[in-house]
């Protein structure tokens, strides 16, 4: 999840509700496609190969 940057500049010591509204996709499929949706082709290579290596197991 990605938070936006606030377009007001809130005083310093002002209280700040966030609220998180999370919706699922349709079906597991459209979940499964958004794992690495907007990473980089390096980057998902680095998480295969974080998940892929076993040298400690």
């Amino acid at each position: 999840m990605v938070l936006q940057e606030a377009s007001a500049c809130l005083p310093e010591g002002v209280e700040v509700l966030v609220e998180a509204v999370l919706t699922a996709p349709a079906n597991p499929l459209e979940l499964a496609l958004q794992v690495y949706a907007g990473l980089s082709d390096e980057t998902i290579r680095e998480i295969e190969e974080a998940a892929l290596d076993r040298h400690d197991f």
